[in-house]
């Protein structure tokens, strides 16, 4: 059985692509933080295995004694919303995935796929987040040249779905509209965002690892998206329907964030040459995220009129 080892399993992104691997037949060795919530594993335990991050280099040696995962999907982030360091934000972003790769090349690793964002070091939002990712994304090209592992990043664009955190936007959107009893204040919403439902990204992941080496050698970014970007207004106005929002919408109540990605778009043709394709619309997306938000109603407690703290 072929085995995966998948980092930031506990997140938005990571327990749906650990879940698939296990319907897919791989077996997942997963790493999670100190504290992190499991639960949602439970019935998983003959597919999956945990390795726990500590402070100190443990985790390394647990890796190193299971001896025959042969793919590395790496999602852990740290984007820095919560008031972090920027030094915090570079060990989990730069020098946690370094050392990760390390020990994928010493052990002949087939495939490391890394995950990155679509935002450039240019967009003043969340700037030591992107940063780090990109300076992890140059090291990863650098360190595996002329190695037996093949170093692949995924350029995500805005993915959405059930199960994203309450700071991003769609969630957000959808929590307003469900909820606020005054008008909902947003910006132009001229935006254009190519806005991808979680399930084809996944699948992106899954083409990957089937079909990574038919990519050109010389690929070392691969963006995904739907490569067909909409505006935020006609998202917002997507979630207003299918909430039966009485909320009134007021774009342009807020001013666009200076430095805004008016256009944001995926060049999806190295994923479509491998036989992927988002198969997701918008209004489906949203319908799917919707209906989770109404299950897990309890647990939502946050009802700010502030604005979302990202886009996507």
């Amino acid at each position: 059985m072929k085995q995966v080892l998948v980092t930031g399993a506990t997140g938005f992104m990571g327990k749906h692509l650990v879940r698939s691997l296990i319907a897919e037949g791989y077996h997942v060795i997963a790493t999670h933080r100190i504290g992190s919530d499991l639960t949602g594993f439970a019935n998983m335990q003959d597919a999956l295995e945990w390795v726990e991050m500590d402070s100190t280099d443990t985790w390394c040696k647990s890796l190193c004694d299971k001896r025959n995962w042969d793919t590395v999907i790496h999602l852990a982030t740290d984007y820095g919303r919560q008031s972090g360091t920027v030094s915090g934000i570079v060990a989990t972003n730069v020098l946690f995935p370094l050392r990760l790769l390390e020990i994928a090349i010493e052990r002949r690793i087939e495939l490391f796929v890394n995950t990155d964002t679509c935002f450039s070091v240019d967009y003043p939002y969340l700037r030591p987040y992107t940063l780090s990712k990109k300076q992890f994304a140059k090291w990863g090209e650098v360190l595996t040249d002329n190695t037996d592992t093949r170093f692949l990043t995924l350029e995500l664009q805005h993915p959405y779905g059930p199960g994203d955190g309450p700071g991003k936007f769609v969630p957000w959107i959808i929590d307003q509209c469900l909820h606020s009893s005054e008008p909902i204040r947003l910006t132009s919403g001229h935006q254009e965002k190519d806005f991808i439902f979680v399930d084809d990204v996944i699948n992106a992941y899954l083409t990957l690892i089937r079909r990574w080496r038919e990519i050109a050698s010389e690929t070392l970014v691969i963006p995904c998206g739907t490569g067909k970007p909409i505006s935020v207004r006609d998202l917002v106005e997507c979630v207003h329907r299918q909430c039966s929002s009485d909320a009134k919408l007021e774009f342009g109540a807020l001013p666009d964030r200076p430095g805004e990605i008016m256009r944001s778009v995926a060049d999806i043709s190295i994923l479509s040459q491998l036989g992927w394709t988002p198969v997701t619309s918008l209004a489906e997306g949203i319908d799917r995220t919707f209906n989770e938000a109404i299950r897990a109603e309890p647990k939502i407690g946050h009802r700010s009129q502030h604005g979302p703290k990202t886009v996507g």
